[in-house]
C-alpha cells in the first residue's frame, strides 16, 4: 500500500469509533472511493458486515455499532425501543433472557438496511413499523452510550407505551412490574404521548396500570385531552372490568396481588 493510500487510512481510523459499522456514503465522505475500499478488505483493513457494511479489522461490531450507522449515516428514524429500552435504562434488568431480543421500532415504510437485517449479531431481532406512535418528536428518545459512540432510545414514557403495544394477556405480571417501577415519569411528557397514540388499547392498559399502581404523576394528567375511544377493550380474557378505563384485566387476586 503506498504511502497516500496509508494517511487515508490512518486519518480514516481516527475518525471511525471501534465497534460502529461504516457504510459507503459515510466512508466517501471520508474521502474512500469504493474501490480503495475494496482495496482496504482485500489487505485486510477492513471487514464485511453483509452487502454495503463494514467494520474495522481491529474491533467487533455488536448491534448497538449496526444501529448507530444506520441513524447517524444513514439518517433512518430507527431507535431501540420497548422492552429492550427499558432494560437498557435500567428498568428491565431483572427479566430472565435466554437470548437476546431487541426490539426496533421506526415509522411505516421506513426499512432497515440489508446489511443490518442479515446480519448474524447473535441476537433475536424485531423491527417495529407503525404509525401509532409520534416517533419522529426527538423528546421522545433519549441518548444512551454505548463504547466509543451514542444512540438513540426510547424514554421511559415512550418504551412502556410501545411494551404495552405489543403485549398479550399473559404477560400482566411482567407490564404490571415494569408499571410499579415507572414512580418518576414525566407528566408532561405522558400526556403529549398519550395525546398523539393512535392505539386505544394501549393508551387505556397504560392508565389502568398505573392506576393501580396508584403513581402520583397520574394526578398530573388531563384527560379531556386524551382520545380513550368508546366500549369495552379486552387485554386479559375472563378478566374484570378496569372501572374507569374499561379493558380487562386479572383481578389483584387473580394475579397474587390481592
Amino acid at each position: 500500500m503506498d504511502a497516500q493510500n496509508t494517511t487515508k487510512l490512518n486519518k480514516l481510523l481516527k475518525a471511525w469509533p471501534h465497534g460502529v459499522v461504516a457504510v459507503h456514503s459515510w466512508l466517501r465522505g471520508q474521502g474512500i472511493s469504493r474501490d480503495l475500499v475494496k482495496s482496504y478488505v482485500r489487505w485486510s483493513w477492513l471487514n464485511r458486515v453483509g452487502v454495503g457494511g463494514y467494520s474495522r479489522a481491529d474491533s467487533s461490531v455488536r448491534w448497538w455499532g449496526g444501529l448507530y450507522s444506520v441513524q447517524q449515516h444513514l439518517h433512518l428514524p430507527i431507535h431501540v425501543g420497548g422492552l429492550t429500552a427499558m432494560q437498557t435504562l435500567g428498568h428491565a434488568h431483572y427479566l430472565p433472557m435466554k437470548k437476546e431480543i431487541v426490539h426496533l421500532f421506526g415509522p411505516r415504510n421506513v426499512n432497515l438496511p440489508s446489511w443490518f437485517k442479515n446480519h448474524d449479531w447473535g441476537i433475536t431481532l424485531h423491527h417495529h413499523s407503525t404509525s401509532v406512535f409520534p416517533l419522529g418528536d426527538p423528546v421522545l428518545l433519549v441518548e444512551k452510550k454505548q463504547e466509543d459512540f451514542s444512540v438513540m432510545v426510547s424514554s421511559l414514557e415512550l418504551a412502556m407505551l410501545e411494551y404495552l403495544f405489543l403485549a398479550h394477556g399473559e404477560g400482566y405480571e411482567e407490564a404490571r412490574s415494569l408499571m410499579e417501577g415507572l414512580v418518576s415519569l414525566r407528566p408532561a411528557i405522558v400526556q403529549h404521548l398519550l395525546e398523539k397514540c393512535r392505539s386505544v388499547k394501549s393508551k387505556r392498559l397504560f392508565l389502568a396500570l398505573a392506576d393501580r399502581c396508584q403513581h402520583d404523576w397520574m394526578k398530573a394528567l388531563d384527560f379531556s385531552k386524551i382520545t380513550l375511544g368508546h366500549g369495552k377493550r379486552v387485554f386479559y380474557q375472563g378478566g374484570s372490568l378496569h372501572p374507569r378505563f374499561q379493558i380487562t384485566l386479572p383481578t389483584e387476586t387473580e394475579s397474587g396481588r390481592g
